[in-house]
């Protein structure tokens, strides 16, 4: 196999790997460094001649690599890794130009690059990955650093509260017709788009509670969406309502006490129909006694 040929067939697969990490398949991140390994020898194998370069070039090959891995945050330190990479390419131009794999591993690089700095955190997640960034920052962080996750989400957040709407109704009619895992897909999108939504954390939350397998995972997943539509809408008694489900699939008997006593305290002057009709449960069986 000739030597160009070797070269594009390792160009190929680094973009098939790009394309295994936006799928969110297994191996996808591995198998990224691993083509950089072998990017990097092909380099040194190539230029043997240009060693100095050659490295700084490898260097810069994984400075975007950990880009891709969020290990290096988008914004303001790729704008520097950009600058830097600027004025290296001009000091070198000369000598990067006498190989074509040469100058196709900086054209990657660039792109990458270019995309850490012109790209906020959110996008530039939401660019190379299949998770929306409020999902894959929500999954990072327990329950209880709820408010910790709260802040990276609203640091990057830009609202486009239009479009999420729209998202929105898509989510509520995908759940209407217990198509799950669009429903789940679209309310994950709708929220990445705004996320000071209260409505679609806690629609989220009660599709993971009610129609996805459930788990303990899940169940605590739930409850974060809920503890966020709560710290969204101090009175939103429904939220209340199903985090003590939770909270009672859990046997997190304490918890679940102060949520049903909050529901009931909120609710407890309506009629029988109206209490059945926004709870799904009667109000003389809800206001059975009950203890911490």
């Amino acid at each position: 196999m000739g030597s160009e040929k070797k070269g594009w067939i390792l160009f190929v697969l680094f973009l098939m790997a790009l394309i295994m990490k936006k799928a969110g398949l297994v191996g996808s991140s591995i198998l990224l460094y691993c083509i950089g390994v072998l990017l990097s020898y092909r380099l040194l194998k190539v230029n043997s001649n240009r060693v100095r370069v050659n490295i700084l070039i490898i260097i810069f090959l994984f400075i975007s690599l950990f880009f891709l891995q969020s290990w290096i945050p988008s914004g303001r330190p790729g704008v520097i890794a950009l600058i830097c990479w600027i004025i290296f390419i001009s000091l070198r131009f000369i000598k990067i130009i006498e190989s074509r794999f040469s100058i196709r591993l900086c054209m990657l690089i660039s792109f990458v690059l270019i995309t850490a700095a012109f790209f906020n955190v959110r996008s530039f997640h939401n660019f190379y990955r299949t998770t929306y960034y409020e999902e894959y920052i929500r999954s990072k962080y327990t329950e209880q650093e709820g408010i910790i996750a709260d802040l990276y989400i609203d640091k990057h957040k830009n609202p486009e509260k239009k479009k999420s709407e729209l998202v929105l109704k898509m989510a509520f009619e995908a759940d209407s017709l217990n198509k799950n895992d669009l429903a789940l897909k679209l309310y994950n999108q709708s929220i990445d788009l705004d996320p000071d939504n209260a409505n679609a954390y806690h629609r989220r939350g009660f599709l993971k509670l009610t129609k996805l397998e459930l788990d303990v995972d899940m169940a605590y997943s739930a409850i974060k969406d809920f503890d966020r539509a709560i710290r969204l809408q101090q009175d939103f008694t429904l939220a209340y309502f199903h985090r003590y489900l939770a909270e009672d699939y859990l046997a997190l008997k304490g918890r679940a006490f102060l949520d049903r006593k909050k529901v009931w305290e909120a609710d407890s002057l309506l009629s029988e129909t109206d209490f059945l009709k926004k709870y799904g449960i009667s109000k003389t069986s809800f206001s059975k006694p009950f203890y911490p």
